[in-house]
């Protein structure tokens, strides 16, 4: 109880603490409205440039790319935020500019802004980009809009005195705020990648952005109310960024900058599992395939060739390579850092039929699923499954699409898989019946699926037999090459 209301004291600190800053900063400007200005500006850019800081230190422990990449971007664009900042009308810093000059600014670092927060929830799950090319690039684009806007002079006019805000500067905020509208939903779309609780500030920050950009599509003088609204928008905008990178970064680090780091130690303690299997499997299985070789080896030459010995011993030597075969698609289905592409599902599937010409298949339909080379042990194994243990002679296979996924089933007319053992099924080294080998089978089919984001279940085909349904990420249209 007294935690409790510790914690609550300190959550109602926290917000008081901004709260009265706000209503501060908004006295300041009955006595100058560039006083207000200049403040919220500048916490603003304080707040960009330590997003900066902690994403560039973090670097070297979070593949959080969403992170990495709007941390440096947010260098440029509070940079660009201070140049507005101190060009602002009646700073008297660039004597002879007028108020054209901050606008023009300002609309260049929302449009970088807008931009950045479209591009970066592509990012996310990607291949780590090469963060000096990313410093380069946005270096290049702030010299060049700076260049544009003092030196060139071809930035479009956005405020003209007397006048107010051009159709430019108008119809620039109402784009920009789409492009931000269009960032929210891509973020929530990826949203499995972040905590739930800085999903919801970094959604916010982004909403209150575009509430700044409508409010500044309204003001004929810079020092109008609605200015003033857009700024408050602003700072609170940059505020729940900070929420959700700076003090979750540092007070909370595992919620998001080692969040991807705890989801690898899982999988490093799964790949210890499958490493201590992989070793059982090398120590006794195969050490005993080949000690039955080498005795019956023996035996055939002690019998002068004996046919039995010699077709035990071709047996065995066919079951250890059987073994290493699935010791090496083990391997594959739980490695790591591979990327999945596109594959289409019945190109697959036929390459992998006509290895079992004794059996009949029937396929309908087509799909293309995100996964790597190791799915075609998922179907192999499968279809190995149902002639071996199943000793079906035909096997129907249909591919249809369902929401985001694939879904292909697999029936077979053998002998069916009683319901005591479907549980067991697809367990490490669960055998059953005389035909179970090393239980690896359908243990490795599980691992693949699971690891393309897919799920495999089993049950009852009618009036026999069994049916593996296997559900997996569809391919996008953009993802297709």
């Amino acid at each position: 109880m007294k935690n409790t209301v510790i914690l609550i004291k300190k959550d109602i600190t926290f917000f008081i603490l901004p709260l009265l800053f706000l209503v501060g900063v908004y006295l300041t400007s009955f006595h100058s409205y560039v006083l207000f200005h200049s403040i919220i500006e500048l916490v603003s850019i304080l707040i960009f440039y330590s997003v900066f800081i902690l994403a560039w230190n973090a670097r070297k422990y979070t593949d959080n790319n969403y992170l990495l990449f709007i941390g440096i971007a947010y260098l440029f664009i509070g940079s660009i935020d201070l140049i507005h900042t101190l060009a602002y009308k009646g700073m008297g810093v660039f004597v002879g500019f007028g108020a054209n000059l901050p606008t023009q600014l300002w609309i260049a670092a929302r449009y970088l802004q807008g931009f950045t927060l479209f591009i970066a929830p592509f990012t996310i799950g990607k291949r780590r980009y090469n963060l000096n090319i990313l410093l380069i690039l946005y270096t290049v684009i702030t010299v060049f809009l700076f260049a544009s806007i003092f030196l060139w002079k071809i930035f479009p006019d956005c405020y003209i005195d007397g006048v107010g805000l051009t159709s430019f500067k108008k119809i620039s905020e109402y784009v920009i705020s789409f492009i931000l509208l269009i960032s929210a939903v891509l973020l929530v779309l990826k949203r499995e990648s972040f905590d739930k609780n800085v999903l919801r500030l970094l959604v916010a920050s982004i909403i209150l952005t575009i509430g700044a950009e409508l409010a500044f599509t309204f003001y004929i003088g810079v020092y109008d109310l609605s200015n003033m609204i857009g700024h408050y928008f602003k700072i609170i905008a940059a505020f729940f960024i900070y929420l959700a990178l700076v003090q979750t970064g540092f007070e909370k680090p595992f919620s998001l900058l080692f969040r991807s780091l705890n989801q690898k130690q899982v999988q490093i303690t799964e790949l210890n599992d499958i490493l201590k299997l992989l070793n059982k499997i090398l120590r006794h299985d195969i050490l005993n395939n080949l000690t039955i070789i080498e005795g019956n080896i023996k035996m055939y030459v002690d019998s002068k060739g004996k046919e039995g010995s010699y077709q035990d011993a071709l047996l065995v030597a066919e079951r250890s390579k059987h073994l290493v075969d699935q010791m090496r698609n083990l391997e594959t289905a739980v490695s790591l850092g591979k990327s999945l592409k596109p594959y289409k599902v019945r190109e697959t599937i036929n390459g992998v039929i006509k290895d079992f010409s004794n059996i009949k298949f029937t396929i309908n339909g087509n799909g293309i699923i995100l996964a790597d080379e190791a799915f075609v042990s998922v179907i192999e194994n499968i279809i190995r499954n149902a002639k071996i243990h199943g000793q079906t002679g035909k096997i129907d296979i249909k591919i249809y699409q369902e929401d985001n996924f694939v879904k292909i089933s697999i029936s077979d007319y053998g002998k069916g898989i009683p319901d005591k053992i479907k549980k067991k099924l697809f367990t490490e080294g669960f055998k059953y019946g005389e035909t179970g080998h090393t239980g690896l089978g359908l243990y490795i089919v599980k691992k693949t699926v699971e690891r393309y984001g897919g799920e495999i279940w089993v049950k009852d085909n009618k009036p026999k037999g069994t049916i593996f349904i296997i559900q997996i990420k569809k391919a996008k249209n953009q993802e297709l090459r």
